[in-house]
């Protein structure tokens, strides 16, 4: 698709932006499917982005107009799927502090039992982990630092303590779907 580079007036009617934008429907619905997954939710978000580009032209440089909205439809999608993550059934390793009751509203000796049980897996499970991920993990979840602190208790870049704990929370996550798939 050819790139545009042609101008937006910064008051444009809703009726010519709809013009304007029309063309690159597919494109964005694309970006918006590969980061959110949904087919369902694809268009709502579509819908979203569409409504966040309309008010942001007047922020809009005038330059490469195809780039610009799509760099919206990546942040938007990325933005909404953080949000939804409350909303997914996966493990959470914030909670595996002894201290917290994992269902605070739950009395029921059989959750506390299933609790506990679950709490001890995924402690097994982190201690399974290479010392190159485990360490940064606990340092972060049981004692409460921060990326910085642990960079520098470490001597390892803070984007490198980052890159460790997400991989370890995907490794656990991933042994967490396959015990659980048996």
């Amino acid at each position: 698709m050819k790139q545009d580079s042609g101008t937006v007036s910064r008051r444009m009617p809703y009726g010519l932006f709809e013009l304007k934008i029309g063309p690159y429907e597919t494109y964005l619905k694309k970006i918006i499917h590969g980061i959110i997954r949904s087919p369902d939710r694809t268009e709502e978000i579509y819908s979203e982005t569409v409504q966040k580009i309309y008010f942001a032209t007047e922020s809009w440089s005038g330059l490469n107009f195809k780039s610009w909205i799509a760099r919206i439809a990546v942040n938007h999608a990325i933005d909404t799927k953080k949000k939804w993550r409350g909303e997914q059934d996966w493990l959470s390793l914030d909670e595996l502090d002894e201290d917290r009751v994992p269902s605070p509203n739950s009395r029921l000796p059989e959750a506390e039992i299933i609790a506990d049980e679950t709490l001890s897996e995924v402690r097994r499970l982190i201690g399974e982990l290479d010392e190159l991920y485990r360490v940064p993990l606990e340092m972060y979840y049981r004692t409460n630092r921060s990326v910085k602190e642990i960079a520098a208790a470490l001597e390892l870049s803070p984007r490198t303590v980052e890159t460790r704990i997400y991989r370890a929370r995907q490794m656990i996550r991933e042994k967490w779907r396959n015990h659980n798939a048996h």
